[in-house]
């Protein structure tokens, strides 16, 4: 911990390669940049507008999207968007309709949509809108874990967790928000209609 020089934390979530070809270290104590030249660590080399709200944090998942904008997973800060020439731009969290601040994986589909998974189960969430739609057991996701999410070659995505494994094609997702009412027909007290 004393060498600037080296990684900042043993506890290590992720490594990821960039869409520049930088590879990036997902640590306990916050985002590192491996310098593959010199050999040595950069902490939370990002720029000065966003560092401070990721130094030392846990980051537990990393995506970088084609448009070149970094989404950062955390332990208990939610999701984080991160633009280079911008810095930190904005931080999602349960306040923003995620189900835990835990984010375990993160991926995107064929249409810009990102799919966060948590260990409570898996969200939706469309960077554009900013809308969240969290889909759980009861939803069809088995029981979540800390695994890192993988695309087919098809579109599908695959989530494993601690009961299994979690497949589906995003456009195959149906949601019905139209719920119809519930009308009392009979009711009785102490087998006695009222």
């Amino acid at each position: 911990p004393d060498d600037p020089n080296s990684i900042s934390s043993d506890f290590v979530s992720e490594l990821y390669c960039d869409i520049t070809g930088k590879l990036l270290v997902a640590t306990k104590e916050g985002l590192d940049e491996f310098n593959q030249k010199n050999k040595m660590f950069l902490h939370n080399n990002l720029n000065e507008k966003g560092s401070d709200k990721i130094r030392h944090t846990r980051v537990t998942a990393l995506y970088q999207q084609k448009n070149g904008i970094l989404w950062i997973g955390t332990f208990d800060r939610g999701l984080i968007k991160y633009q280079r020439e911008l810095g930190v731009t904005n931080i999602y969290t349960t306040k923003n309709g995620l189900p835990i601040d835990y984010i375990t994986g993160i991926l995107d589909d064929d249409h810009g949509n990102l799919w966060v998974s948590t260990t409570i189960g898996v969200s939706k969430f469309d960077p554009n809108v900013g809308t969240i739609r969290t889909y759980i057991y009861e939803d069809g996701i088995q029981g979540m874990g800390e695994t890192t999410p993988m695309k087919s070659k098809i579109g599908e995505l695959l989530f494993g967790g601690v009961m299994g494994l979690s497949i589906f094609h995003p456009d195959s997702i149906k949601n019905y928000d139209h719920f119809p009412p519930v009308y009392f027909t009979d009711l009785y007290l102490f087998n006695k209609q009222v």
